[in-house]
């Protein structure tokens, strides 16, 4: 039996390019997906979550704080990882060697 810890990450009506007013909540110990056909917005909410792209509505709340993600690096700070869907593209300095990539 697995109790959920408290709440992680939460979004309340958030709203950018290519999806509106989706609200979840992340709980510590959960692991989550998301599915949906392609062009439903599923890449677009993660990386508006993880500053990639700026909201136009909604809140985000880490920890229960309201936080402001601007950037990539606002996210960091909070202790946020993305792992990205396409690694290959968004994961990789391609220009640098393997052995450097491995270490980022």
């Amino acid at each position: 039996h697995f109790t959920p810890g408290p709440e992680g990450l939460e979004a309340r009506n958030l709203s950018s390019q290519g999806f509106e007013n989706v609200s979840m909540a992340v709980r510590a110990g959960e692991i989550v997906g998301l599915y949906g056909l392609i062009g439903a917005g599923r890449s677009e909410f993660v990386t508006t979550l993880y500053g990639r792209h700026k909201k136009s509505a909604g809140q985000v709340l880490w920890e229960g704080k309201d936080v402001q993600i601007n950037a990539e690096h606002d996210a960091i700070k909070l202790g946020m990882a993305l792992a990205p869907e396409s690694r290959r593209d968004q994961g990789l300095c391609l220009n640098l060697p393997v052995g450097l990539n491995l270490n980022l």
